[in-house]
This record gives structure tokens, sequence and C-alpha cells, in this order.
């Protein structure tokens, strides 16, 4: 597991249009995964439910994963896959 510091200067609005610093760690750790959960992104990143919430909320309006859960389960489905990740 990766260790992230930041500064608490770092932690942003959701409101004030500027993205999450934590925004490409929380694609990495999910292009790894193969999905997408704010559970997972909660473990992976360490923070809190409204932040990993956040993070999937900047994930669907990037395109990076679907707006909808796969079928029976919390996962959304990831459409843009990193390149160059194991």
């Amino acid at each position: 597991m990766t260790t992230i510091t930041l500064n608490p200067n770092d932690v942003l609005n959701a409101n004030d249009g500027l993205r999450d610093p934590l925004l490409q760690h929380a694609k990495d750790a999910s292009n790894k995964q193969g999905f997408v959960t704010v559970s997972h992104i909660q473990r992976m990143l360490q923070i809190g439910y409204p932040r990993a919430a956040r993070l999937v909320d900047l994930m669907i309006e990037d395109g990076f994963c679907g707006k909808y859960y796969i079928p029976d389960t919390f996962r959304r489905k990831i459409i843009h896959k990193l390149e160059g990740l194991k």
C-alpha cells in the first residue's frame, strides 16, 4: 500500500471548481483493481466516505467509470483503463 501525505491546505471544497489531489491516486488504485467502488477507494487511500464518494463523482465526470453500478454489485465499470499500469 502506498502512503500519501497531504498538506491540510490540499483538501478542496467540492464546489470550488478545483480537482482533488487524490483523484489520480484513486484512478490508479481502481485501475489496478479493475472496477470502482467507494469502499475500495476508502481502504486504498485511507480516507473517509464523503471524500471517496466525491472522488467517484469526479471519475464519472471525467468519463473514467460508468455512472451506474454493475448489476447486483456496488461496483462501477471502468470505461477508460489507464495504460502502463500493472
